[in-house]
């Protein structure tokens, strides 16, 4: 007795909060027209066409097949008569053609209600087991709890006139009530009273088809998404994974949901103007769970990627050159630039790049070296450069605060002071990050120190020490770089490049290699390892060195994130760096956002002689911990609706002000059912627990950015030193850079002790160069 029809395509991408509801009385309601229940007409025959084809409960075969009205007429599903039973009506105009069987043939009971060009719903709206009509103007619902004459009973408003809207028994009472989607979200009534929504539910994706249903027979509707003639059906409201694939029909079918049968279970049904009845479907066989995505079960799968032969030599970006000026301060120089890249023979792509085409030069100093960069922007609108990790004054640090308009030139300058770590730079410029990054800007800054140096790690820059740039691009026919993607949040590109490289091999000269592993995608997670398995030794995150080498098979990334790794080759022996699928938590769509996906990155070939190289230490350099019993002060950040604490991005205004020389902890949590992560500029933090326990041997280093689970806490400490200035903040916000760009983002700044807390910046706090 479910209700069921039930949903249209939306193409809304904006994530939203609930809409407010309100009742009104039926009494000084609009005017409908009235219903009337008159005597069917004359039966006549069926006009050909309209046939429907109808499941059991398993979805696995046609049980019935019969013909019911016309070609062009709107198809409602309900339990007219209260049988426990769902049957068919047809509407034409404000007349509804209601039959009592599944038998064809014609209608036992035709009723008027509305007008024409209302949109119309079926119901239970009052509980006693009988579907009746309701009808939508805008946001506007005029509800009517018998198939009689008369005005509407109740008219109910609920959502927004562009909303799409569902109808389903939530919570299992009997009555029917009202939902509406927009986008993946679901925002669900449980009652019809005043209020906003009682339940928010995020499932699927954007463009699949809704279906909603009583799949199990709980006496509880749920939800269901269609892609073509997959169906993906929960059994509770929540998000994550479905609980059954199940295939039927045809991708361009018509699709309707009742239980056909009266046994308290729903199923499926399909409405063809011609044909025949659909073949019986094999069910999906199952595969690993995965948790966080309607796919459910499934193998992990390769997205739609062109076939790499891993035959071209992996490009090594070069080193930057630099000059010591008179005051001994190293000084680089950076040209952001338009050019053109072939990354596949013939085809010439649009790119930027610094210094070059796609992707930047190499910068490298050691700790107590002054440096200083000279940047220059070519482009046709403005950008920034952000020294991704690196601890230095805020007016320096090349957020969105300190862009270099079209034309200008920038020169930040500041002390190394930090240990030797794989750091790199990238734009960041207010709302278009996402933009400037994809299309190529971003470069490796690497830190020595004499520490480290020590550890005798391998250390020959394009020989035995390697930087990996992994990226993934999607390309329209003309092979130009396109941002269109299948989740709102960002790219995920079908083609995977290492710095800048498509299907690159690496050719080993030497015992051990170090790879010095970025993340440089806008939005995908990583999940490194090789394709035999082997082990390596993780001997440095984001910050730095490990205290000990940790030995592992995996190490997983999310985008601004990195690993140095070090992995033993055996003379004339090959290996792939490979992604296996990874631990993103419960979160929405866990395909979409390439969870389960297997990508080749990265081929190692090892000459017939090989190098000897020097083992890895057990013990690195030691740079000692923070200590929790210094702790000044506490912080709560929420990543909730793509707002951080609630609120959006506001340049002007300052989200937290921190006294230097004082050491904090930051919690930070993702309440989103989607994957953020969490990166902090000017510090770095160690990882002091994660939802009360420990952190895992690769999060217990230096790091700058960290994923953050869905419903996961994450306990992180950090010490603010040397660099205060009340009128210049520093950011924190997710890494995924079209998160970033939505306003997934805040600032603080730094005083000296003592100072007036501000709350606001300055003029516009925004300063071109």
């Amino acid at each position: 007795m479910r209700p069921l029809l039930r949903a249209a395509l939306t193409t809304a991408t904006a994530l939203v909060l609930a809409a407010p509801l309100g009742v009104l009385p039926a009494t000084g309601s609009p005017a409908l027209a009235p219903a009337v229940a008159r005597p069917a007409p004359a039966p006549r025959p069926a006009p050909a066409g309209a046939t429907f084809h109808l499941a059991d409960d398993a979805l696995s075969r046609t049980t019935n097949v019969f013909t019911y009205g016309r070609p062009g007429d709107e198809v409602l599903v309900g339990d007219w008569d209260g049988n426990g039973t769902d049957t068919l009506a047809v509407r034409r105009g404000n007349a509804v053609h209601v039959s009592n069987s599944l038998r064809g043939g014609a209608a036992d009971v035709v009723v008027t209600y509305g007008r024409p060009g209302d949109g119309i719903l079926v119901g239970d709206w009052d509980g006693d087991g009988e579907d009746t009509l309701a009808v939508r103007r805008g946001a506007t619902y005029h509800i009517r709890n018998s198939l009689s004459s008369g005005p509407a009973d109740v008219v109910v408003t609920f959502g927004r006139p562009t909303d799409t809207v569902l109808v389903g028994d939530w919570d299992g009472n009997g009555t029917d009530t009202l939902a509406v989607r927009r986008g993946a979200h679901y925002f669900l009534s449980e009652t019809l009273r005043s209020g906003p929504a009682d339940l928010e539910v995020c499932y699927g994706r954007e463009g699949d088809g809704a279906v909603v249903g009583d799949w199990t027979g709980s006496g509880a509707d749920t939800l269901g998404v269609r892609r073509g003639a997959e169906y993906h059906l929960a059994h509770g409201l929540r998000p994550g994974q479905a609980d059954r694939v199940a295939v039927y029909g045809r991708p361009g079918d018509t699709v309707l949901v009742g239980d056909w049968d009266g046994n308290g279970v729903d199923s499926l049904a399909v409405r063809r103007t011609s044909g025949t009845a659909p073949a019986p479907q094999p069910a999906p066989q199952p595969g690993p769970v995965v948790p966080g995505d309607p796919q459910g079960p499934t193998d992990p799968v390769d997205p739609e990627q062109p076939e790499a032969v891993f035959d071209e030599p992996l490009a090594i970006p070069p080193l930057a050159d630099s000059v010591v000026d008179e005051d001994g301060t190293r000084v680089f120089r950076l040209t952001a630039q338009e050019g053109s890249t072939s990354f596949r023979d013939g085809v010439d792509t649009e790119t930027w790049g610094f210094n070059g085409d796609f992707l930047g030069p190499t910068l490298r100093a050691r700790r107590g070296e002054q440096v200083a960069v000279e940047v220059t922007n070519t482009l046709g609108e403005s950008t920034s450069v952000h020294w991704h990790g690196m601890h230095l004054p805020p007016e320096m640090d090349g957020g969105p605060h300190q862009e270099v308009a079209a034309g200008g030139t920038w020169r930040p300058t500041w002390l190394i002071d930090q240990p030797a770590a794989t750091l790199w730079y990238h734009p960041h410029p207010h709302g278009r990050t996402e933009k400037h990054v994809y299309l190529g800007m971003s470069g490796m800054f690497i830190l020595d120190d004499d520490e480290a140096d020590a550890a005798g790690l391998p250390s020959e820059y394009g020989v035995d020490d390697i930087p990996v740039i992994v990226q993934d691009k999607s390309f329209t026919e003309d092979g130009q770089l396109t941002m269109a993607s299948r989740v709102p949040s960002g790219v995920m590109g079908e083609t995977i490049m290492v710095n800048g490289t498509i299907g690159a091999v690496q050719e080993v000269s030497t015992e051990l290699v170090r790879l010095r592993v970025l993340n440089g995608s806008t939005l995908r997670t990583y999940n490194f390892g090789f394709d035999d398995d082997r082990t390596f030794q993780l001997v440095g995150t984001d910050g730095g060195l490990l205290a000990a080498p940790h030995t592992t098979t995996r190490i997983q990334l999310s985008p601004g994130e990195r690993a140095e790794i070090v992995v033993a080759m055996e003379a004339g022996s090959e290996t792939m760096l490979r992604s296996y699928p990874q631990q993103l938590g419960v979160i929405n769509d866990a395909q979409g956002y390439g969870a389960f996906d297997t990508l080749d990155i990265l081929r190692l070939v090892a000459a017939d002689d090989l190098a000897p190289s020097g083992a890895v230490p057990d013990v690195l350099p030691d740079y000692g911990r923070l200590d929790e019993a210094d702790v000044a002060t506490t912080r709560t950040f929420v990543m909730k609706n793509l707002r951080m604490n609630g609120q959006f991005m506001d340049m002007n205004r300052i989200d937290e002000v921190v006294t230097v020389d004082t050491t904090e902890v930051w919690v930070v949590r993702n309440e989103d059912p989607m994957p953020h992560n969490f990166h902090i500029h000017d510090v770095q933090f160690e990882v002091l627990s994660v939802d009360g326990a420990p952190p895992p041997p690769e999060l217990s280093g230096r790091k700058d950015t960290i994923y953050t689970e869905p419903g996961r806490e994450y306990r992180l400490i950090m010490r603010f030193e040397h660099y205060a200035n009340p009128e210049m903040p520093y950011m924190y916000h997710c890494h995924l850079l079209r998160h970033e760009d939505f306003g997934l983002m805040g600032q603080f700044v730094v005083v000296e002790p003592g100072t007036e807390p501000p709350t606001t910046l300055p003029e516009d706090g925004h300063h071109d160069h």
